[in-house]
């Protein structure tokens, strides 16, 4: 009798391709795209749901991990050109829900338990329009002066978002300028475009216990302005995040022209919890590149990533 070909079923672990590639700077159609697949693999692990639309209607997604009482707000991409920190968070959100699923530390984090107590709120993309602007060279509805899609920093309006919340943005430094596109415009009045308001209203319906804002060119952390004072808890996660991640932190923001109408100030203000703003990218990867889309190309490097991955897990073990 002639023997069988056939091979006998390997018994080797199968390794499932990633969804998120953080080399390929993202779009709004492709991290949408990306959120669908990720709720599809790690159904009743992740979510995801609409928060507002974009000035130019593009819907602004929040992704939501793990099962815990306690919520912590991620936002990411608030500034255009800054859309590495998209790439950052949706790769961390695939591999703790993968840690997750697989019952498997991360680093010396047991993720199960601590997705157990937490859930993550990622708004990964706040600022969809201007992000096409920047990575797709899309077109906003007011120009500035001195247009370049691949430094845009703006929402589709021409608005600084990290500028128009209502934290005393009457007093700040961008009233200089009242000409939307420029990139210190804060908009006509605090809180007057629609991805301040949808950040606004999330926060305003869950019961976070802190805000990370993340941004990108520094390699440090903004944690406390002089207006708001000390707030219980922020140098406790000031100190975690930055002695396991690699960070440093700045002093005391106490020029309240600059810091005023900005994400973290804000949510200090209105909740009385911890809020930072998270500087992710040395300034020596910054100046490796002549614009920011070009940092995808080395992105472990660029945001420090064998630290930098535990920030979202160090802020639930010490927030």
């Amino acid at each position: 009798m002639e023997e069988s070909s056939r091979e006998e079923p390997s018994t080797a672990p199968q390794v499932r391709k990633t969804i998120v590639n953080p080399y390929k700077p993202y779009t709004a159609d492709r991290i949408q795209k990306d959120i669908e697949q990720l709720c599809r693999r790690y159904s009743g692990l992740i979510t995801q749901y609409a928060i507002g639309l974009s000035t130019q209607g593009r819907l602004i997604f929040c992704v939501t991990l793990g099962h815990g009482r306690k919520k912590g707000c991620i936002v990411s991409g608030i500034h255009a050109r800054e859309h590495i920190t998209s790439s950052f968070s949706m790769r961390c959100i695939e591999e703790l829900a993968e840690a997750y699923q697989n019952n498997e530390w991360y680093g010396e984090y047991n993720v199960r338990q601590l997705l157990q107590e937490y859930t993550l709120y990622f708004v990964p993309m706040c600022n969809p329009d201007g992000t096409g602007i920047a990575v797709n060279g899309a077109q906003p509805l007011v120009y500035g002066q001195d247009f370049r899609p691949d430094e845009y920093k703006l929402n589709g309006n021409g608005v600084n978002l990290n500028r128009n919340f209502p934290y005393n943005w009457e007093n700040q430094y961008t009233h200089q300028t009242t000409v939307p596109g420029d990139e210190k415009y804060a908009g006509a009045r605090a809180g007057s475009e629609k991805e301040t308001q949808a950040i606004m209203s999330l926060c305003a319906e869950e019961n976070f216990a802190w805000l990370l804002d993340m941004h990108i060119v520094g390699n440090g952390i903004y944690w406390r302005d002089e207006m708001n004072g000390p707030i219980e808890g922020d140098s406790r996660l000031r100190d975690a995040i930055t002695e396991r991640c690699g960070y440093r932190y700045f002093g005391v923001s106490s020029d309240v022209t600059i810091y005023s109408g900005g994400l973290e100030n804000w949510f200090r203000y209105t909740y009385h919890r911890p809020a930072l703003c998270i500087e992710m990218v040395p300034y020596e990867q910054a100046q490796r590149v002549e614009t920011y889309i070009g940092l995808n190309d080395f992105f472990e490097e660029a945001v420090n990533w064998p630290l930098t991955k535990y920030t979202y897990l160090e802020a639930m073990v010490s927030g």
